[in-house]
């Protein structure tokens, strides 16, 4: 019995327990969404019908991309497209496969690279464990990231992560190489997702006055991140110009709420919403003095573009703040209880909420993939109509949620007239949404004006 605790103590006492609950759990957590998946979750078509383009064009950047029958252009940053063809090529592996599995292999390697950026940003202090176990456990680390979609978004978290890494660790000794790192993945981060693009500038320059690097070493990394998009951008700038990109980011549902409602409006699907809450004590620290870089990070994120921390990138301040305040409280509870005893009870906590958790996944409206009797019905539906027939999709599935509304303009070559998927890059995006919410609510409550 001595030994088995000492065997404990040795693997599970701080920091060591503290990085391996947070992976083991992470990983389970994971898991929970993606295995025995036969079709990607909620999102996905596009990309999809995107690397079927490039690999028609061989390799080449298509013009434009056939989606919901129409002609879209090819504006979206391509990298998670160009990966996509790739694997189907190399690999021979069905699209609709990757679209589950890629997904989880870049969250769960973004999970890893996200315990390095904690461990060089605030060393192996309680905060930093505590960070980790936040990042590992926070739904928007995940969520949206596990989707079809998150091929795009789980490279652009990935890139941006690392990006961020190198620049931490821009030491005297190793900061030209390390410039030259950051800058070659912020490059790859701007052509993986616009918002990764977006926040991998904004906060590397936060990064860069953080560690005090000089002006002529951060040209370098900038110089970097400009030769590794200009091609992309010439490209696509010299097709289409800059409209598409301004449409994307002036449309859409950007709107933001409160700061203490925004934390805790990402978690409305959560049991562990008031372990994420523990965001708002981090905060209340950072008002009482010097900002930490988390909340320098959301306030950044909540100044560009509010919704981001209710969906995805914000998981990353939001996890630094919430490390800060599990760490507040961790040093007032250990000095009532032995601190061996308070971490026990810390990680007894942790786990059960983790477990709770995993299993709120199948309640969610946003992480629901097709049914078999859905694709089918799509398929049918496809060999029955006449090509130019429009088609209005109403489905059970909730508008932020909807498969349907996403994969039929893929899996069919009809044009489905409400789906908003792909608007927001035509400007047409509110409207649209306005549409679907007013169909749907007419299809729940039929009145004489519907």
């Amino acid at each position: 019995m001595e030994q088995f605790s000492r065997l404990l103590l040795r693997y599970f006492g701080l920091p060591q327990g503290a990085i391996i609950i947070a992976l083991g759990v992470g990983l389970a957590l994971r898991l929970s969404v993606t295995s025995g998946l036969e079709f990607p979750l909620n999102d996905g078509g596009f990309w999809y019908a995107f690397a079927r383009a490039v690999s028609s064009a061989d390799f080449a950047l298509p013009q434009t991309i056939q989606f919901n029958g129409e002609e879209i252009l090819a504006t979206y940053p391509p990298l998670a497209a160009y990966l996509l063809a790739t694997l189907e090529r190399h690999l021979r592996v069905d699209l609709l496969t990757l679209l589950i599995w890629v997904p989880f292999i870049l969250n769960i390697t973004t999970l890893g690279v996200f315990l390095q950026f904690a461990l060089s940003l605030l060393g192996r202090t309680t905060t930093a464990y505590a960070t980790m176990l936040a990042f590992a456990v926070l739904p928007t680390s995940y969520r949206w990231f596990l989707m079809g979609g998150g091929v795009s978004r789980g490279l652009g978290l990935l890139f941006l992560l690392t990006s961020w890494l190198c620049l931490l660790r821009a030491t005297d000794k190793s900061e030209r190489a390390s410039l030259l790192l950051g800058g070659l993945f912020a490059g790859l981060a701007i052509l993986s997702h616009p918002v990764a693009g977006l926040f991998v500038v904004s906060g590397g320059v936060a990064l860069l006055l953080y560690r005090k690097i000089r002006l002529r070493s951060a040209a370098v990394a900038a110089g970097v991140l400009m030769l590794v998009i200009l091609p992309w951008a010439l490209c696509v700038l010299t097709r289409y110009g800059a409209t598409p990109y301004l449409n994307a980011f002036l449309t859409g549902e950007q709107g933001g709420s409160g700061i203490f409602s925004t934390i805790m409006d990402i978690n409305t699907y959560s049991p562990l919403k008031s372990f994420c809450g523990l965001a708002i004590i981090g905060i209340l620290l950072n008002l009482a003095r010097p900002w930490s870089l988390g909340f320098v990070l959301f306030a950044l994120m909540l100044l560009l573009m509010p919704r981001t921390l209710q969906i995805d990138f914000g998981c990353i301040p939001l996890s630094l703040l919430t490390g800060e305040g599990i760490a507040f409280l961790w040093s007032a509870f250990k000095t009532f209880i032995h601190r061996k005893l308070a971490f026990v009870i810390g990680t007894i906590t942790f786990c059960l909420l983790a477990l709770i958790e995993s299993g709120s996944h199948a309640k969610l409206i946003v992480l629901q993939s097709l049914r078999s009797e859905e694709i089918q019905d799509i398929r049918q539906l496809d060999e029955i109509l006449p090509a130019t027939k429009q088609l209005i999709v109403l489905s059970q599935h909730f508008v932020a949620g909807d498969a349907v509304g996403e994969w039929i303009g893929t899996l069919t070559k009809h044009r489905a007239v409400l789906t908003h998927q792909l608007q927001e890059w035509t400007g047409n995006f509110t409207s649209v949404l306005d549409d679907q919410f007013k169909v749907e609510e007419c299809c729940a409550s039929p009145t004489p004006a519907c």
